[in-house]
């Protein structure tokens, strides 16, 4: 399978997307020929114009791609699409990062957020597939309920907050919860 959203390396930075229906030169009823994907590039991750914008190419199965040949780190992006002579911009399904609010996808060399040891700390050992127990919450949901005891509700600090508890009932709320759960 490729790889979806911004791909950045210093010398270069792919952007793949999944859009279909939306050929060149197909229609389902706007005009045809006017379908495309392009890039917009930006500094900041919420305001100001685009400092550049680049076409992408379809490829089969309605994938678009294109490349800049340069070092976009910490740039931040969104797609404009232009379908059936509408156009309206979003933000990258697949991006990896994120600009205030989710308003721009951003550009970044995820290896730099790594903590120490990242890469070669050694996974636990799985035996077996059906051990495996995932965990997945969104930020807001586990943080923001005013008894949460959270003081950074909705922010990702407030999932390094320990001895958190619920004042009505003295119950463990977000990470000591969760460790509670057997995390």
């Amino acid at each position: 399978m490729k790889e979806l959203g911004a791909i950045y390396s210093p010398e270069k930075t792919s952007f793949r997307v999944w859009s279909p229906g939306g050929n060149p030169g197909e229609s389902s009823g706007g005009d045809p020929g006017e379908n495309s994907l392009e890039v917009l590039l930006y500094d900041k991750g919420t305001e100001g114009n685009p400092v550049s914008v680049i076409t992408m190419q379809h490829e089969s199965d309605g994938f678009w791609a294109a490349e800049i040949k340069k070092d976009l780190k910490n740039k931040y992006y969104v797609y404009r699409i232009k379908r059936d002579g509408i156009t309206k911009t979003a933000v990258d399904p697949y991006a990896k990062a994120l600009g205030v609010n989710g308003l721009r996808g951003m550009i970044a060399d995820l290896a730099e957020t790594d903590p120490p040891g990242f890469r070669t700390h050694p996974a636990p050992p799985l035996t077996r597939a059906v051990d495996a127990v995932i965990y997945e919450t969104h930020l807001r949901d586990i943080s923001m309920h005013p008894h949460s005891g959270i003081k950074n509700r909705g922010k990702y600090a407030a999932l390094t907050e320990r001895g958190t508890v619920n004042p009505e009932n003295g119950l463990s709320t977000g990470l000591d919860h969760i460790v509670e759960l057997g995390a």
